[in-house]
């Protein structure tokens, strides 16, 4: 694990030329990369700058690692933010949305195992909380042993309909890159550098189990 503390513009820099070259690395020896994506402001400026990336976007798969059960065309889906700066970048047929309407989780879960039943890179925000996805502390969505996707019916912050990649499922990722931006992240980043803090007690820990993890921090 590799833990990066600086300005939040310069981790951002420093965030996306990294992304790119793991796409590049990886996609030579492999004919696509999936990458799962979270959505909220703190990941928005990161996503302007890889958008603006020469990269091979024709092989590569975005997935959703979580998303609320609202409209697609609705300002608080996690979609939207992903349509905002890569909608132009890939084929339609790449950006696998999530629509609670026509999905069920285990629908989506069955998309993904088409590439491998994992992902290959993915992108993560902390909550205040600790949170990342929609598994919460304490919270029977952390608790899950499941491999997949999973409803979140009572999550503890609006909106409580969500569905989110397991941890089972976050723990098989290739890649990881999570993110601490923001003063109101410090205790959660204590949290998690924390080692009698458990996975439970701060969900963000997940990404100690993937085997090459970044973690980027505005806090000192």
């Amino acid at each position: 694990m590799f833990i990066k503390r600086g300005k939040k513009e310069d981790l951002e820099k420093f965030a996306v030329d990294r992304i790119a070259k793991e796409i590049e690395t990886f996609l030579i020896s492999h004919e696509t990369i999936t990458i799962g994506l979270v959505g909220g402001t703190s990941v928005e400026g990161l996503y302007k700058l890889l958008g603006k990336k020469d990269l091979d976007w024709e092989n590569i798969h975005i997935f959703l690692i979580d998303e609320r059960c609202v409209p697609l065309e609705s300002i608080d889906s996690n979609s939207q933010i992903i349509k905002k700066y890569f909608s132009k970048k890939l084929p339609k047929k790449n950006l696998h949305f999530y629509d609670y309407i026509k999905y069920s989780p285990d629908n989506y879960a069955f998309r993904l195992r088409k590439f491998g039943n994992k992902f290959d890179l993915i992108v993560l925000s902390a909550g205040e909380d600790g949170h990342i996805a929609s598994l919460f502390p304490n919270h029977e969505s952390i608790k899950s042993r499941k491999v997949g996707y999973i409803e979140v019916n009572n999550a503890p912050k609006p909106p409580n309909e969500r569905i989110s990649a397991t941890r089972k499922l976050i723990e098989k990722s290739s890649i990881s890159f999570l993110l601490f931006l923001g003063k109101e992240k410090m205790k959660a980043f204590e949290n998690f550098i924390d080692e009698n803090v458990s996975i439970e007690q701060c969900p963000a820990k997940i990404v100690k189990k993937i085997s090459k993890s970044f973690v980027l921090t505005d806090n000192k």
